[in-house]
């Protein structure tokens, strides 16, 4: 019952009103759980801080009543906290909030609790250690599998669409996401089926379908009732982006790059992604000199986190830089910190090949065939892995 409240959501926006009212007369048994649905559906429309504010509200509730400290009402609202943090970047108060779910592992009620600390976590690790994100979804998924949690299943699935597909495995990222879309879409969950359509078409996208990439995030966009999910959003206008810049229209990807940040920033959430885009696109322009500022920011944002995708592309498009200033060495250790971290989590995308591709022309630019042949092993990899997974 308490994981059907988590995904049961009155559209109206009445409902939060009253649950409100209720809190503010006193009437805090009847008003925690609508304070909780009020959240969810929040969340849905990605609310951030006014879903911060109900789940307090909620809380606040909840000790006027007494409730246990043992009591799975509190990781309702600790669940619902992480996976706001985790999807924000602030990955350190999202494993705060799990870190207090875990505490309760085992405790009666609370398994279903159990198996989504362990699918937020993965969500969490997954820009950051995608080899570890991959072993904790799984885990996920079983835990959820065994208590009949449908919806932790799901996002279990999605999230292996989305680290399958990462490392060239598109059928079974297909077969992931499929999975996650017909669940959803039989469940009635629009912000799901939104999830879905963007992973399908983040998979065409890497495994060289542009057209069907651009469908599916047209498709992820047009979800009604789901327009004030800003971050679901700049996700989905970033993938217009992805597309146009694939295609050559740089222009085109830029204004969708610009769109996509603005978006994020209004909701504070992390927009490193779209700045490595727009990096390349400086890149491909040939305008290095403006990509190195980027890059070092970038570099310092993600110290924290030094096998994270963010980073071995990073470490990539630096090589650029350094073959324009001579910095051989440099050169040297990011062309190793990117194999090393592509070796160790199996990493393919359309954009490695390319930034690879550029780095060896600026090797050869400055008479240093050398330095090309090392980087031709990185085209040469990623070719072979995205030419022989393109339509599996």
């Amino acid at each position: 019952a308490c994981a059907a409240m988590l995904e049961t959501v009155d559209e109206s926006g009445s409902e939060e009103q009253r649950a409100r009212h209720l809190a503010e007369a006193g009437e805090h048994g009847r008003a925690a759980p609508l304070l909780l649905r009020a959240a969810v559906l929040r969340y849905a429309r990605g609310d951030r801080e006014p879903l911060h504010a109900l789940v307090a509200l909620r809380e606040a509730s909840l000790r006027v009543l007494g409730l246990p400290e043992d009591d799975p009402g509190w990781g309702e609202g600790w669940l619902l906290r992480a996976r706001v943090y985790a999807g924000d970047g602030r990955l350190e108060e999202a494993d705060a909030m799990l870190d207090k779910i875990d505490a309760y592992e085992g405790r009666a009620g609370w398994e279903w609790l159990s198996g989504r600390s362990i699918t937020t976590r993965a969500y969490s690790a997954l820009r950051t250690d995608m080899v570890r994100s991959r072993t904790l979804y799984e885990r996920g998924l079983e835990s959820c599998r065994a208590v009949g949690d449908a919806v932790g299943q799901a996002r279990a699935h999605n999230g292996l669409a989305f680290i399958t597909r990462a490392s060239g495995q598109f059928a079974e990222a297909r077969a992931h996401a499929l999975h996650t879309l017909e669940f959803y879409k039989l469940s009635e969950r629009p912000s799901g089926v939104a999830d879905a359509l963007l992973t399908l078409g983040d998979i065409a996208r890497t495994s060289g379908d542009l057209v069907e990439a651009k469908r599916c995030y047209q498709a992820s966009l047009d979800v009604p009732g789901l327009e004030a999910n800003l971050s679901g959003r700049a996700e989905c206008v970033a993938g217009l982006g992805e597309v146009a810049r694939l295609s050559g229209d740089l222009d085109a990807a830029e204004v969708s790059y610009a769109e996509a940040e603005r978006l994020l920033e209004v909701c504070g959430a992390d927009a490193s992604a779209i700045q490595c885009n727009r990096a390349m696109i400086l890149l491909a322009r040939g305008r290095v000199d403006a990509v190195r500022p980027v890059l070092d920011m970038l570099r310092s944002r993600w110290a924290p986190h030094p096998r994270s995708q963010i980073t071995a592309i990073v470490s990539l498009m630096a090589l650029c830089c350094h073959a324009k200033d001579g910095e051989w060495a440099a050169w040297d250790r990011d062309l190793a910190n990117f194999e090393s971290i592509a070796a160790e989590t199996a990493l393919v995308d359309p954009d490695f090949l390319l930034v690879a591709e550029l780095a060896c022309k600026a090797a050869e630019d400055v008479q240093r065939p050398d330095k090309g042949a090392m980087t031709q092993r990185v085209v040469d990899a990623q070719r072979a892995a995205l030419g022989g997974s393109v339509g599996e």
